[in-house]
């Protein structure tokens, strides 16, 4: 059985238009803040910003996969499993990285759930690979339900770090 991923190209075109955008104003107001997210007493938040675009960019790069033309299952699949495997490598170093550079306090409950969360959506994209690879009809109704929460999470970190970013640095 083959899945009709021609019938989901508005929604993946409408998801990546909107996360390239989302991570272009991202990009835009890093750059503005540079000076205040390098510095040393600012590692957390630069490191919820390289998250977060990271995030972005993870999403664009899924739509982007479920958009070439005339692939079938077997070729999204194996993409979207390497994508994932590729991010989940990321999100380990990340979090090893954190746990060695920052204090104990700061592995608030904020941070478990950020890499919980980012954990069980990189899963989720794992799952879903066989899922496409077998061809399940219901696979790209699974990535739907996995990437709209984690653009959601994206934006949420965005909102962290654009608006309360002091607020932010004090819980952590």
């Amino acid at each position: 059985m083959s899945i009709n991923i021609h019938a989901w190209e508005p929604f993946y075109t409408t998801t990546g238009a909107a996360v390239a955008t989302l991570a272009g104003l991202l990009f835009v107001s890093l750059s503005l803040n540079r000076d205040k997210l390098t510095a040393p007493e600012n590692k957390l938040m630069l490191r919820l910003a390289q998250r977060c675009f990271a995030d972005f960019l993870f999403v664009l790069f899924i739509s982007l996969v479920f958009l070439i033309p005339e692939q079938g299952n077997h070729t999204l699949a194996i993409e979207l499993l390497a994508f994932s495997i590729i991010r989940i490598q990321r999100l380990i170093r990340h979090a090893r990285d954190t746990t060695h550079d920052v204090s104990r306090r700061l592995l608030t409950r904020q941070t478990i759930r950020e890499y919980a969360f980012h954990a069980l959506c990189l899963i989720g994209f794992v799952i879903n690979s066989f899922l496409i690879y077998n061809g399940n009809v219901l696979a790209p109704y699974l990535d739907a339900l996995i990437i709209i929460p984690l653009i959601a999470g994206a934006c949420w970190n965005a909102w962290l770090l654009l608006v309360m970013e002091k607020d932010y640095a004090k819980r952590a």
